[in-house]
């Protein structure tokens, strides 16, 4: 290949950790250019665009909406990410092993993938940020934390891709061989995508998987940064309304007919119907109530068939979506989901640990292959 020799010339001839970043950096970028590593941009904004169309219509909207949007978009810069380097060590590995023993420092050569890769990952977080702006995501105004929203969710976006970045090079630097990498690769992102702990039901017993995982930092912080626990909740509401034709029976004793005409609800709905002779509902039901006439029949039951929708029309069917969205959300917020700068703040930083523990893990793997005995 053309790049060995001029990578092992330069390594000859630079001794120094800082002249070696830059020799290899010329190499990667070369890389991009002529051998096609560019196509990862391209892929990147058409997964994205895909992504965003499905969660367009809800994302930062509803809870539902931002939950699932931020979980697709978690899925988006975790593949991404690891498909930058998930085979860049690997497909390399007997020119590493050369170059090592020439004089190559396998700091220098982590630290140009680590410089080489944030370009990569700037570059498709900002082809997916423009794609959901394009597609019509419903981006808030303000930001929580720089002023502007698009840039606190852009430097999220950027920090999972390049977390899940730094995985795939650690993993690529102790797998002998691209089809072991790529073979790695599913399990990897369906433990990262089942362990969020954000989308499904897991056990307690999977609460440390948890914590060591890319998506759930991603998802914690777009959540948060979208204000997840003020957004309305509307998939209770959603499930009722596609109910308004079920009917319901209920068997009543006149003592549940007196506790429903005390209600301050429903009391409040016959307030407003009149009766032909000039009387509110409200007012013959204080009759029936304080003339005795319910006591004559106080035992008896009656079966009562009802369809939901117009138990719902009868009480006020706004009341209720009012009442049903606002329980569902309460019972619905999260406290890892908070908008508070602290939780935001907590999330970026595990993600960037997160990098830096993977390069340096990916560091220390190399240094050991000179014993490849490949």
């Amino acid at each position: 290949m053309p790049e060995q020799g001029i990578t092992i010339q330069g390594i000859g001839r630079h001794r120094g950790r800082f002249s070696q970043v830059r020799i290899y950096l010329g190499k990667f970028f070369r890389m991009f250019i002529y051998q096609n590593d560019w196509k990862v941009l391209p892929m990147a904004a058409v997964i994205g665009a895909l992504v965003g169309m499905v969660v367009q219509p809800n994302m930062f909207v509803t809870m539902e909406g931002t939950l699932f949007g931020g979980f697709a978009l978690s899925c988006v810069c975790i593949w991404n990410g690891c498909f930058n380097s998930i085979q860049v060590v690997c497909r390399e590995r007997g020119i590493v092993k050369r170059e090592h023993r020439s004089g190559m420092h396998i700091s220098s050569y982590v630290v140009a993938h680590m410089i080489y890769q944030a370009f990569l990952c700037l570059t498709q977080t900002a082809l997916l940020t423009l794609v959901c702006q394009r597609i019509g995501v419903h981006f808030p105004r303000e930001g929580f934390l720089t002023g502007f929203f698009i840039v606190d969710f852009a430097l999220s976006i950027f920090l999972v891709t390049y977390a899940s970045d730094m995985l795939g090079l650690f993993i690529s630097s102790f797998v002998r061989s691209t089809t072991t990498a790529m073979t790695i690769m599913p399990f990897l992102l369906i433990f990262q995508l089942i362990f969020s702990g954000g989308f499904f039901s897991l056990p307690e017993w999977s609460q440390p998987l948890t914590d060591v995982t890319i998506s759930r930092y991603g998802l914690r912080s777009i959540a948060a940064l979208g204000d997840y626990n003020s957004l309305p909740s509307v998939t209770a509401w959603n499930t009722l309304t596609k109910m308004k034709d079920t009917e319901v029976t209920k068997t009543l004793t006149v003592d549940d007919v007196k506790h429903l005409l005390q209600n301050d609800v429903i009391r409040a709905r016959l307030r407003g119907v009149a009766s032909p002779q000039g009387l509110t509902m409200e007012d013959v039901a204080d009759v029936l109530l304080s003339s005795g006439m319910l006591e004559q029949f106080s035992g008896e039951s009656y079966d009562l068939h009802v369809q939901l929708g117009e138990v719902m029309e009868a009480i006020g069917e706004e009341k209720v979506q009012e009442y049903v969205s606002e329980a569902t959300r309460l019972a619905s917020n999260s406290e890892a989901y908070a908008h508070t700068e602290r939780n935001i703040l907590y999330c970026w930083v595990m993600l960037a640990v997160f990098s830096l523990a993977f390069a340096a893990m990916a560091t220390v793997s190399l240094e050991f292959i000179d014993k490849d005995k490949r």
